[in-house]
């Protein structure tokens, strides 16, 4: 990917969106320089064609007033061509720059500190991602385009001096009029722009949480009550976009009404010159379009000016997500780093193994290696760790959860969490995958501290089998490969055999390359985490978390998941959420909450 820098969340101003073009800089400046050409053609060519038109046309010139047409089709033909360029390489540059604040906004939330998700809702990064990334990828064609105007003025009025300084200045003072009237409406656009892009995505948000849910809200009858709650906020966004549109009326009154003014001050002050004798009909009707190609570009800038603060407001938003503070990384010695994005440790990979409860070799957690000339890192640990929470604190903001916590699993036991609701046991989880920091206290894994290991390795350790089974849009064998994509298909069915799920999976239409709908829509909630239980399996890895992974299942699923996740856990330490009496019974260790 190309090189997008972003300025953080301060005032967004055009640096930054020259910062955005990365990579594309160099086709940017070509582009620029293709405008340059084609603007000179558009100003000086045009209107030096009809200089000679008219005055062959006075004179009774039939060759000359073909010399001249030809030249003016020279310079249409130049025009169209530079124009077509120029519009292409403009778009890559466009799109290009696009793509890359998609896929850093992406980037930063799949990497992004759990915190931020437990304070801003989904629909609003998807906003972000979608309509914000649109809106500020226009900017840098507004950028182009207001760039474009400028050399179409910087030449008109070099060339009007030459020509004529007396129309040069008439002309630069009622332009500096229009400009100034659509600067002055340009803060309140910025402001209400940036606003606007607010609640559309609020808009955004509502919908796709109400979607999400469309069939609980059938079930209770609240169609009306979703809806009035939608309704607001759409109506909100409305008189946002009302007030937007005020502003920009108010600036497109400016643009529309002061070219034209200073036009017909230019023809008069042409038409006098003529009638004076100083200068031809021929000058005088080059003048004139030399005017109307300067003159309507300086209302035009203003309204790019004006149209590129909710670009910039647009853009500033797409900053504020790729500015999600990220994940803390550690090296192998232990020293905690600021959060990396390149800065990966080896992850050694082996065969599944003997699914009959032999302990399935891992990566060494205290002896991993980095990534470097010699390859990843080969240790690997002969027997399950010990897990020891030692008087940890944690809480969410000021709320804590945890006040003191401690417990010990040893390797190859089994530990329930029992509690009441909100008492902190799927906390418990994420803390052991390093999601949050600790207000104190410490987690260690056969002895080493959790924060002091990198989180690749970390997570590498832990296979996790959710409450919620969770799918991703693709086949069968794409959702199981998903955290171990080097397996082979052979592992992926041996891991399907021993989840009992292979059973289901070749009974589908494609078997292990069957489409899932959205979230596994075509199959049951038992078939759904049967698979996530197969996931599990692939990894491999020598610790097992088990959050009520048969809470929502029928009976018979429940036996077969239980069955899988009984063999799963043998040679590994497992932690469970509890919520039966049987689960508590067969753990080694009971750790009660609240």
């Amino acid at each position: 990917m190309r090189s997008a820098r972003l300025s953080g969340t301060k005032a967004t101003g055009l640096k930054d969106l020259w910062n955005v073009v990365g990579g594309g800089k160099p086709l940017l400046i070509a582009t620029l320089l293709v405008a340059v050409v084609d603007m000179l053609a558009d100003s000086i060519g045009l209107s030096w064609s009809i200089r000679l038109i008219t005055n062959a046309a006075l004179s009774a010139d039939l060759q000359a007033v073909w010399r001249a047409v030809w030249f003016l089709i020279a310079v249409l033909i130049c025009r169209a061509s530079l124009a077509a360029v120029g519009h292409y390489m403009a778009s890559k540059v466009v799109e290009d720059a696009a793509l890359d604040l998609r896929k850093g906004i992406f980037q930063a939330v799949i990497r992004g500190k759990a915190e931020y998700f437990d304070t801003h809702e989904s629909g609003d990064l998807i906003s972000r991602l979608q309509n914000d990334v649109e809106t500020a990828k226009e900017g840098i064609r507004a950028f182009v385009n207001g760039t474009k105007q400028i050399y179409l003025i910087v030449m008109s009025i070099t060339w009007l001096f030459i020509w004529s300084w007396p129309m040069a200045v008439g002309l630069v003072v009622m332009a500096g009029v229009s400009f100034l009237g659509s600067a002055l409406v340009a803060r309140p656009l910025r402001v209400t722009g940036q606003r606007y892009q607010e609640t559309l995505a609020a808009v955004s948000e509502s919908a796709t949480n109400i979607f999400g849910g469309i069939a609980v809200v059938k079930s209770l009858r609240a169609q009306g009550e979703v809806g009035n709650r939608f309704g607001a906020v759409a109506d909100e966004h409305l008189r946002t976009a009302r007030r937007r549109g005020f502003f920009m009326a108010i600036q497109t009154g400016v643009v529309m009404t002061v070219p034209f003014i200073g036009m017909g001050g230019m023809l008069l002050l042409a038409g006098n010159m003529v009638f004076r004798g100083e200068l031809t009909p021929g000058d005088a009707a080059g003048l004139v379009q030399l005017c109307s190609r300067a003159f309507f570009p300086f209302s035009r800038l203003g309204e790019i000016w004006a149209g590129l603060q909710q670009n910039l407001a647009a853009l500033q938003r797409v900053q504020e997500a790729c500015a999600i503070p990220g994940e803390r990384e550690s090296d192998a010695s232990g020293e905690v780093s600021a959060p990396a994005q390149d800065k990966m440790v080896g992850v050694p990979r082996y065969p599944l193994g003997d699914v009959s409860g032999d302990v399935l070799p891992s990566a060494d957690l205290t002896a991993a290696e980095p990534v470097g000339p010699g390859g990843m890192g080969t240790s690997r640990l002969t027997t399950p760790p010990v897990i020891e929470f030692r008087e940890v604190r944690f809480g969410y903001g000021p709320k804590m959860v945890h006040e003191g916590l401690s417990f010990v699993v040893p390797g190859g036991a089994r530990a329930a969490i029992v509690g009441p609701s909100g008492s902190g046991k799927s906390t418990i989880f994420r803390l052991l995958l390093g999601m949050y920091d600790l207000a104190s206290g410490d987690i260690l894994i056969d002895g080493r501290s959790v924060s002091a290991m990198p989180l690749r390795l970390l997570r590498s350790m832990i296979a996790v089998v959710p409450q919620e089974p969770w799918l991703i849009p693709g086949t069968v064998m794409e959702n199981i490969l998903i955290g171990r994509p080097d397996a082979t298909e052979e592992d992926v069915r041996r891991a399907a055999q021993a989840a009992n799920a292979a059973g289901l999976i070749e009974g589908l239409p494609g078997g292990f390359h069957t489409l899932l709908e959205e979230r596994g829509a075509n199959l049951s909630g038992g078939e759904r985490q049967r698979i996530c239980v197969a996931r599990a399996f692939l990894k491999n890895a020598p610790i097992l978390l088990l959050d009520e992974p048969t809470s929502a299942v029928d009976a018979e699923s429940e036996r077969l998941i239980k069955q899988a996740v009984d063999t799963l856990a043998k040679g590994r330490t497992v932690i469970t959420i509890a919520h039966t009496r049987a689960m508590v019974d067969a753990a080694d260790v009971v750790v009660t909450l609240g």
